[in-house]
Order: C-alpha cells, then sequence, then structure tokens
C-alpha cells in the first residue's frame, strides 16, 4: 500500500486511521485515503481503501487484531463520521462478502444513520489443497487429471522439461522480464491489449519487488523446454495461502497446453512446500474452473449519509443499473419482437 500511494496519490489525501489500546498498542488500522477528483465541482470526494485503484487488487479489508474487532470498528467508524466534510462519501471496493470486520462496520455505519448501497464484483475462485498432489487431483474433473498427466507425457517427449520456482528476490526481479514478454505475447495471439502494457503499472511492480527484498511472499514460476522458458506464474505466498497474480505463456507451444502445465506444476510444487490453498484471485474464466472448486463473493459498499453530493452519486448509480437491466432484456428478446417494439 506504501507503494501504490508513492505511485497514484499524487492529488488525494491520505486518511489511514490506526487505532491503539490504553497502552498504545496498534490494534487496528483502516488502510484508507481520500479520493479528490480532477474537477472538484464536478465530481465527489470519495474515502476508499488504499489500492482500490490500477492494480486489481482484492480481498480488500480493515486489519484488526483478533478479540479486538468490536472496540476497533467502533473507533474507526467515530473517526470517520467525526471527519465528514473530509468526504461526501465512502466507498468499500473488492471486500470478501463473507469477511466478519465487514460486517461489523457495515453495521456500525448504518446504525450511524447512513445508507447503504451493495453492488456484486466479481467472483473469485480458489482451491482447497490436499496434503499430496496426487491426492489433490483426485479432487477435480477426470478431464482435467487426463489432459495434465497426457500433456505433461508430450513436453516430456519435446525435451527436458524442468520446473523452476524463484523465491529469491533479486532472481525474480531479473526474471520478471520473462514474464512479461511471455504475457504479451499471449495477448497479442489473442488480439487484446493487456493492463500490464501500461508503463506505470510496470513501474509500481518493478519498485513493489525492490521494496519486498526482505519479505518471501513473491514467487515466480517457470516451465522450461530444453532451457527455453514456455511459460511462467507470478503470484504471492503468505500464511500457507497462494495468491495467483499473472501469468504468461509462449504462443507457438499453445497446442501442447503450456499454460495448463504451468498451473498443474505450480500447483504441484505450492502442495509440497505445504500450502492449503490455491487463491486465483479476481474472474471466473474456464481455465481457472477447472483447478478450483471453490469461489468466494466480493461486494463493493457504498455509503451516503444524506448529502447532496453523496445522494447525486447514489441516484447515477442506481440510474446507470437500471439501464444496465434494461439493455440486458433487450437483448434477450426475439429479433421479431424487437422490430414491432421498434414500430411503435
Amino acid at each position: 500500500m506504501v507503494e501504490w500511494w508513492d505511485q497514484w496519490g499524487a492529488g488525494h489525501e491520505l486518511f489511514a486511521i490506526e487505532v491503539r489500546d490504553a497502552n498504545e498498542r496498534l490494534i487496528a488500522l483502516a488502510p484508507f485515503y481520500v479520493k479528490i477528483p480532477k474537477n472538484r465541482w464536478a465530481g465527489a470526494r470519495v474515502l476508499a481503501f488504499i489500492g482500490s485503484e490500477y492494480v486489481a487488487s482484492d480481498h480488500l479489508d480493515i486489519l484488526v487484531e483478533p478479540g479486538s474487532e468490536d472496540l476497533a470498528i467502533q473507533e474507526i467508524v467515530r473517526t470517520v463520521l467525526s471527519h465528514r466534510k473530509e468526504w461526501d462519501y465512502i466507498e468499500l471496493a473488492d471486500c470478501d462478502a463473507d469477511s466478519a470486520t465487514l460486517a461489523g462496520l457495515r453495521s456500525q455505519l448504518k446504525t450511524a444513520g447512513l445508507r447503504e448501497d451493495t453492488t456484486s464484483s466479481a467472483e473469485r475462485p480458489y482451491a482447497l489443497l490436499a496434503p499430496d498432489f496426487d491426492e489433490f487431483l483426485s479432487t477435480i474433473g477426470a478431464s482435467v487429471r487426463y489432459n495434465f498427466r497426457r500433456r505433461l507425457r508430450n513436453f516430456q517427449r519435446a525435451g527436458r522439461v524442468d520446473v523452476i520456482c524463484l523465491v529469491e528476490n533479486s532472481a525474480i526481479r531479473k526474471h520478471f522480464v520473462d514474464l512479461m514478454r511471455l504475457h504479451w505475447m499471449r495477448f497479442d495471439q489473442l488480439g487484446k491489449v493487456s493492463s500490464f502494457s501500461d508503463n506505470q503499472l510496470l513501474e509500481f511492480h518493478t519498485r513493489l519487488l525492490e521494496r519486498m527484498a526482505s519479505r518471501p511472499w513473491p514467487r515466480l514460476y517457470l516451465l522450461q523446454l530444453d532451457g527455453q522458458t514456455v511459460a511462467a506464474l507470478y503470484g504471492f505466498s503468505v500464511s500457507g495461502r497462494f495468491c495467483f497474480y499473472q501469468s504468461g505463456m509462449d504462443p507457438q507451444w499453445s497446442k501442447m497446453s503450456p499454460g495448463l502445465l504451468m498451473l498443474g506444476c505450480s500447483i504441484e510444487h505450492i502442495i509440497e512446500t505445504g500450502h492449503y490453498e490455491f487463491d486465483f484471485l479476481r474472474g471466473t474464466q474456464s481455465y481457472k474452473l477447472h483447478w478450483a472448486k471453490y469461489r468466494r463473493q466480493a461486494v463493493t459498499v457504498r455509503f451516503f449519509d444524506g448529502r447532496p453530493t453523496g445522494l447525486g452519486v447514489l441516484l447515477f448509480l442506481r440510474l446507470r443499473r437500471r439501464a444496465a437491466r434494461i439493455r440486458r432484456t433487450i437483448r434477450r428478446i426475439p429479433e421479431g419482437a424487437k422490430d414491432s417494439i421498434d414500430e411503435l
């Protein structure tokens, strides 16, 4: 979050709240900021989570020491409301719908008289890992097991196959360019533009890895055939959970499914290193659902206190959602019926 603030915080206002107990020990942190619109007269000031834009953050929440939730949330809500002149409405984006901390925050804000507006965000697929890779494979679909094993044999017949896990920070930074090269090649093949083409985002990740030099969290997996890297996978390992953030593959090997192999081999290594969960983060793409049996629902929750600027935003959001529902309904209407509507 510090790196995110250094990269995108200019022009906005930091609003991080810390809560300490009677002994001055930190028991909670609400990592907020106030997003200031470029045109102050045409926009609203939004109290939001640091990191809620540009980098596809997931699981955003308040950090609270277990057992201190009630006191911490009470103090955070009190502080937010006592500074309401500094914001127009609150937007807590991409939170886990089942977060107990979020539930407590929502309850206290509504008790204080704020109006809540909730929308669903993209689901987060995840896999619960077994102690052994073969045991894990037995829990997923038979076709995925068969394809993974068959593709792996085909790769092994084509040459020497190596799966390398980089955990040393300097090695990850050195080979990060391989991940980006393969990622861009894959998107070029699909005729799409990746968000990782943005120089500011690339600079963020480069500097983030430098900042994490003393941390064991980042991991970069490389799938190599005769020494040539044909696929890569990047993510973060924290407390037994691996979060899959980005990947790439060489399109010239696409018929041999290097992406499938990269996922399977990285999951195997992640199981061997004592993880209990592989978190695919946002998006329900089919390649994720081949491996993940479970999903988390994410929500974006907004709060409005009755002031005109905030209520104007709420009205706009509701009109936009209504227009989207109408468009979806029209798309489902048979063509002949559409013609009759046009004649009317």
